[in-house]
């Protein structure tokens, strides 16, 4: 599993210099990670990325403000609690998050590759309760 698991995030590593590129913006790992989290949770706030990525507050404000300044993230007002901010990605953060998803999808195909359809979904339950196992 760590093998795997070590190949897998090496490929995306490597993804995420070829988009940051491409887009000509240099993003870490962790950048990337925290555009995606907000492409699967727009309007999401700051604390919500502190509690799924278990990061501590500080690190989280560096890197929103980061990606704010860089035109990758806005940040609005929420309108029911005019405390928080709420974040989404921009036009910019879109494009890279784009090309991250095709990434995300090739590697998952190479992972994938000579797996039967039945064998996968074992796999998919067996992870399910390992991921539950963890919770």
């Amino acid at each position: 599993m760590h093998t795997l698991m070590h190949r897998i995030k090496r490929r995306m590593q490597q993804a995420t210099q070829v988009a940051s590129e491409a887009e000509g913006i240099a993003l870490t790992p962790m950048e990337a990670r925290t555009l995606g989290f907000y492409a699967r949770h727009p309007g999401a706030t700051a604390q919500d990325l502190v509690e799924h990525a278990g990061r501590d507050k500080a690190q989280v404000a560096r890197l929103i403000k980061s990606l704010v300044e860089r035109g990758l993230l806005a940040a609005a007002t929420d309108p029911q609690d005019r405390r928080r901010q709420t974040l989404q990605l921009t036009p910019a953060g879109k494009r890279f998050e784009r090309r991250m998803a095709v990434a995300r999808q090739q590697v998952e195909r190479a992972v994938m590759a000579g797996v039967s359809a039945e064998e996968a979904e074992v796999l998919r339950r067996c992870l399910g309760q390992m991921v539950a196992a963890l919770d």
